[in-house]
């Protein structure tokens, strides 16, 4: 891993679909700050802490958590547990697709460490 961390990418028509301009500033922030978390990975499935969310966005908890709230209804996010789920990550993130065996591998052996939850299911399924 880089000195300063794993690297994450982000296609920018993000910003153009229209179900994302429809969120809030700080179901925005949310987002970002989950989808460049230093607990995730590419695949957008981990672990994932409240506190560690209010502190890289800046929220207090209840911003943060209502903010998780919305994207869980407007679907952006599933969240099971201990796990949180960007739903359609790798639709936005450049340069890795599941057709490649190899990256395939890659995110199956991000997820094997996760609690199988049935989350797990789902996202394999999608």
């Amino acid at each position: 891993m880089p000195e300063r961390g794993p690297y994450r990418s982000l296609y920018t028509c993000i910003q153009d679909d229209p179900s994302f301009q429809a969120l809030d500033s700080d179901s925005r922030l949310a987002f970002y700050t989950l989808k460049f978390s230093p607990l995730g990975n590419v695949a957008g499935i981990f672990v994932y802490h409240v506190e560690a969310g209010m502190t890289h966005s800046g929220l207090s908890r209840g911003r943060f958590e209502a903010a998780l709230g919305r994207l869980e209804d407007g679907r952006w996010i599933v969240r099971e547990g201990p796990l949180i789920w960007i739903r359609n990550g790798l639709r936005f993130e450049p340069g890795y697709s599941m057709a490649d065996p190899n990256k395939k591998r890659g995110v199956e052996r991000m997820l094997s460490g996760l609690p199988r939850l049935s989350l797990l299911q789902r996202f394999a399924e999608s």
